[in-house]
């Protein structure tokens, strides 16, 4: 996207404030900062925030001790620096205020331009098959898609990462901002940025305290279970109308013979548990002695089963059932994560013993619930729901098309590993607990800070030699390829080769692009791969209508595949038809250097696939950069020339074949 109708006088300021600071730095004609400065101001937003690790830090705090014009302006320039107090009272819109056009322009088009609801509001990217239409903060997202940054810069991705999970935050918080700090205030031990912290005070769910209603989020009731999804076009509504209908014939023989008022909100999570005992012998038993003889819950924990399965023996004093139970019973057997965790695992891995799928389903119940006791679900559910929490769980958890997801994301796991893996990646995709980038600032003593990172993470400062630094690059690649957050990923150029990223992500922004064209192509190479969510969504784009409403998700594949194609690339690598596409992405800036490049890049780019597979390629290559071709010239020397290797076919019309 162009940026140029973003420039304002204010960044035109930030870059002279900036150029002014090299200089002064540069009275030492052993340092040479002026070209270093310009592309940090065309890279990154208050650049000087994030410039750990680069030299320029060392020299500009050792200056600012000793040098009184250095220090005079250091405290003087406020555009290059993060203003904290806007940051700490969520009053910092990145989208208007950074003094960076293409920071303003990415923000913008990631974000949207805040009138409505945008994918700040998100915590999973929507299914591609769902069963029936999204409803609530998905509507308008249902072609949603992550979002893999390249830049030559190592700040960039740390202050891309930072910036944009701030603007999340800012964003769910909406009108609650006055009453939030964005840095947790200190206690004893406690930094300033401590997220641990900061996780602690935004806790939604206890389950060894508080209310018991939110142990019907972990539960996976039978009866509920066996009120299958099926994918049709009704709506939402409609599929809670007639479930409604069927619960409150279920609930009847419960629902006279009690004594005592009704206590916090008892019947919403014994009432499942209640039916189960009528209708499957021993379920609930079954599933307390499943949960006690694993390690998910700790022992306080499990001294609330022992509390409910007292109550249940003791029904008559749970007071009058509530009207609204059956409503609350049909939104629990379409949004419950355990129930909708059972059906998932149940349609893609066999398991003779039903037990284990049920202490499956509630370890990654366990993880949701981690999930919204995190920065991010908390606050999404806090925006949706003022009180009764548990209520709005299972409605966003219902209104995103939650068991879709899991199908959808079990099926991609199940081709290289069993449930217990899959059960492990889900738990440990929803536990990551959010990263964060640090925000300097020059002073006489050390006044640095963190950014949280949760919407967006930075790959390309580990250390690809060191373990850790090997074993958080796996982990982020993990999360990246799963259906939950971060939904950006900011990298240098050690995610451009080697590492796929495909199964959730279509859009790749060059935030620099690349000395060589060909790692334009490496670059978006990394979504373009097997299976990938583009071949996913096109696949059940042209056939979603050809499925039988109960199959599992792998159907649609299996039955294209089926089709009489003339190669095996398709469908598994490439589906020719359908509006989802990979999207590529250059912010670039009116008279600057990629503005001129780009053009020239992509005319390079073709006459290097021209050459892909003839003898001699590089002569060949650098013959026809030469030759210097119109458009047309060059199109009738690829018609005559190229070899076509790539997996989008062309119709042959001597045979009624798709291609």
């Amino acid at each position: 996207f162009d940026c140029s109708a973003e420039v304002r006088a204010e960044d035109i300021k930030a870059y002279i404030e900036l150029d002014r600071l090299g200089r002064l730095l540069e009275k030492d004609r052993n340092m040479s900062f002026s070209r270093q400065m310009m592309d940090f101001y065309k890279s990154a937003a208050w650049p000087l925030s994030f410039s750990t690790g680069y030299k320029l830090q060392d020299v500009l705090q050792s200056k600012f001790e000793s040098d009184p014009e250095v220090r005079k302006w250091v405290k003087r320039s406020q555009s290059l620096w993060l203003p904290r107090d806007q940051v700490n009272d969520y009053k910092l819109n990145v989208a208007r205020d950074a003094p960076n056009p293409r920071v303003r322009s990415l923000t913008t088009h990631l974000f949207g331009d805040g009138k409505k609801s945008g994918p700040e509001m998100l915590l999973w990217v929507p299914p591609s098959m769902p069963h029936y239409p999204l409803a609530g903060v998905f509507i308008g997202h249902e072609t949603f898609s992550k979002t893999l940054l390249f830049s030559a810069w190592a700040m960039v991705p740390r202050m891309l990462s930072g910036l944009l999970s701030y603007e999340s935050e800012r964003r769910v918080l909406g009108r609650r901002q006055p009453e939030a700090d964005y840095f947790p205030r200190k206690t004893r031990s406690k930094a300033r940025d401590d997220s641990a912290s900061h996780h602690d005070l935004n806790r939604l769910i206890r389950l060894d305290a508080g209310d018991l209603a939110y142990w019907s989020l972990v539960y996976p009731s039978k009866v509920l279970i066996d009120v299958p999804l099926k994918r049709n076009e009704a709506s939402l509504k409609d599929l809670l109308a007639e479930r409604i209908k069927h619960f409150a014939g279920l609930l009847k023989p419960l629902a006279a013979g009690h004594s005592g008022s009704r206590n916090q909100n008892h019947w919403y999570v014994l009432g499942p548990m209640l039916l189960d005992r009528m209708h499957n012998d021993n379920w609930y038993e079954d599933w307390i002695a499943s949960i006690s003889n694993g390690s998910d819950f700790n022992e306080n924990t499990l001294g609330r089963v022992d509390d409910i399965s007292q109550r249940l023996d003791s029904i008559k004093e749970l007071g009058e059932m509530p009207a609204d139970l059956p409503e609350y019973l049909a939104w629990l057997s379409v949004g419950s994560p355990a129930i909708c965790a059972y059906r998932a695992l149940s349609l893609t891995y066999s398991e003779d013993d039903p037990t284990v799928n049920s202490g499956h389903a509630s370890s990654i119940a366990l993880a949701f619930v981690s999930l919204f006791n995190g920065v991010s679900g908390s606050a999404v559910i806090k925006r949706i729901s003022k009180r009764q929490h548990w209520r709005g769980i299972i409605k966003y958890c219902a209104e995103g098309g939650l068991q879709a997801m899991l199908e959808e994301y079990f099926y991609m796991l199940s081709s290289s590993s069993g449930v217990d893996d899959a059960v492990k990646a889900i738990d440990n995709s929803l536990r990551t607990k959010p990263s964060s980038v640090k925000v300097w600032k020059a002073g006489p003593i050390d006044d640095s800070t963190h950014l949280r990172c949760h919407y967006a993470v930075q790959l390309g400062t580990q250390k690809a030699s060191d373990e850790a630094g090997q074993e958080r690059v796996v982990s982020i690649r993990e999360s990246f390829n799963s259906p939950f957050r971060p939904f950006v990923l900011a990298s240098t150029s050690i995610g451009q080769e080697g590492l796929d990223f495909h199964w959730y992500c279509s859009d790749v922004v060059h935030w620099n692009l690349p000395s060589n064209p060909i790692d334009l192509e490496q670059r978006e190479g990394r979504v373009n791969r097997y299976q990938s969510l583009v071949v996913r969504r096109r696949v059940v784009q042209a056939l979603s209508r050809e499925i039988d409403s109960s199959q599992r998700w792998a159907a649609p594949l299996e039955t294209a595949a089926n089709m009489p194609w003339k190669t095996d690339l398709v469908p598994y690598w490439h589906y020719p038809e359908g509006d989802a596409q990979i999207r590529r992405l250059v912010p670039v800036m009116a008279m600057s250097q990629e503005q001129q490049r780009y053009p020239q890049m992509l005319k390079i780019l073709s006459l290097y696939r021209l050459a892909f597979g003839q003898p001699g390629q590089s002569e060949l290559l650098e013959h026809l950069k030469s030759l210097n071709l119109c458009t047309g010239d060059l199109e009738k020397l690829k018609r005559r020339l190229m070899i076509q290797l790539a997996p989008i076919l062309y119709q042959d019309e001597s045979q009624d074949v798709p291609a």
